[in-house]
């Protein structure tokens, strides 16, 4: 494909192209959303705690499974730490969740 399109019809068949893309790009993430429950990523300490009750996990359980200290995964839970993906993706995967960013 050339970097500007020579002809009417080019641009044409260019515009055609992108719009399929997004139309595809569009449904691959509704299709997402729905099999996954998707939240936004500032409830993700909401979202922690209610899979640990869920699961009837304590602090110390969670702590135990995951490595990150119960008093870390209590912040994280209140929204009241800035967390390192390393630590928020071994609790998010202790709880048998995972983390989707796009």
């Amino acid at each position: 494909m050339t970097d500007k399109p020579e002809t009417a019809d080019d641009a044409l068949s260019l515009m055609n192209e992108v719009g399929s893309y997004i139309d595809a790009q569009a449904k691959e993430i509704a299709q997402l959303r729905g099999q996954r429950h998707l939240k936004p990523f500032d409830e993700v300490g909401s979202t922690i705690r209610e899979a640990r009750l869920r699961q009837n996990l304590t602090l110390e359980n969670l702590a135990s499974y995951s490595g990150v200290s119960e008093v870390t995964i209590g912040k994280i839970e209140k929204g009241q730490v800035n967390v390192n993906t390393e630590k928020l993706r071994a609790v998010l995967k202790a709880l048998g969740m995972d983390l989707w960013v796009g």
